[in-house]
């Protein structure tokens, strides 16, 4: 290991020690000033170590500090990194956990992806503002305080299609056929007691035309049926991506409804179902929703 690694790794676990020492404090003598910085408005639930105390580090270090995690195949400082769940493409199942994180880090990240990753430093970062950095186009955020990986390696790829063909393969006949499944969202509609449904799953065309975007199918089912059911409500609608962090959303219209999905809105990064019914008098809910995985396994 060279002197700059030594030297930042050893400030990384001065800054846990530190961390650890007076958080204990603080929760025992309320006392602001006992431990600096405080980072009690930090979500605990969702993030790891590492983020809380990434500002002792500088921009450049951490930014160094996260390459050379991933080029070195140092699993367990990568999992201190990262917030979790971290998010994987449907139907693959997200990052739970530290420990999930360890087992899977060499899925995550092939060997030639950690060649790519180790050419680089810390000043091959992009910033984009306040969504944060990017490198390789995209393939790791950091989102400050979350790490966020779209790169998907071959094995993770060829674990995808596997659960991709055991998901259409259990879904009633009429939504099989040339359709991808994109996702699935188990909707929290407590708060409307009138809300009949339960998930829904949004597919995408496999018709390749080049000049322009694929069709989107929304499947939504009534809260008690199985997902070889036949859907109660089956509409085709688009998706739009906005920004270079690629928000997207799902929207679809037809004369008795109109239906929206955010998966990550813009406003508080949370995921919601959006439909209103037409009538004589419109109905409309606004219920958060969440991406799961295989949801053929919990609603045969």
């Amino acid at each position: 290991m060279n002197t700059a690694k030594y030297s930042i790794r050893v400030i990384l676990l001065l800054s846990l020690v530190v961390l650890l020492s007076c958080s204990g404090n603080l929760k025992q003598t309320g006392d602001a000033d006992a431990c600096t910085p405080d980072y009690s408005d930090i979500d605990e639930s969702e993030c790891s170590g590492m983020s809380h105390f990434a500002d002792t580090l500088s921009v450049e270090q951490y930014h160094q500090m996260i390459l050379e995690a991933i080029a070195d195949g140092d699993k367990e400082l990568f999992a201190e990194m990262v917030c979790y769940p971290l998010s994987r493409n449907y139907p693959l199942p997200d990052i739970e956990d530290k420990q999930h994180m360890i087992r899977y880090f060499d899925t995550l990240f092939d060997e030639p992806f950690r060649r790519q990753i180790a050419r680089l430093d810390s000043n091959s970062w992009e910033n984009v503002g306040w969504r944060g950095w990017l490198i390789l186009d995209g393939d790791v955020w950091d989102t400050d305080p979350c790490i966020e990986v779209n790169y998907s390696s071959p094995i993770e790829q060829k674990h995808a299609e596997y659960l991709i063909k055991k998901d259409m393969s259990r879904l009633h006949q009429s939504l099989r056929g040339n359709w991808r499944p994109y996702d699935c969202f188990f909707l929290d509609s407590s708060e409307y007691p009138d809300f009949d449904y339960s998930y829904v799953r949004v597919d995408v065309s496999m018709e390749n035309d080049p000049e322009k975007e694929p069709d989107y199918r929304l499947s939504l089912f009534k809260k008690g049926t199985k997902a070889s059911d036949t859907p109660s409500l089956i509409l085709i609608g688009t998706r739009e991506i906005e920004g270079s962090m690629h928000i997207v959303s799902f929207v679809f219209n037809s004369d008795s409804c109109f239906v929206c999905i955010d998966p990550q809105s813009l406003e508080d990064g949370k995921s919601y179902f959006t439909m209103t019914i037409h009538g004589k008098k419109d109905r409309k809910y606004v219920i958060p929703c969440k991406s799961q995985m295989q949801p053929f396994l919990q609603h045969n």
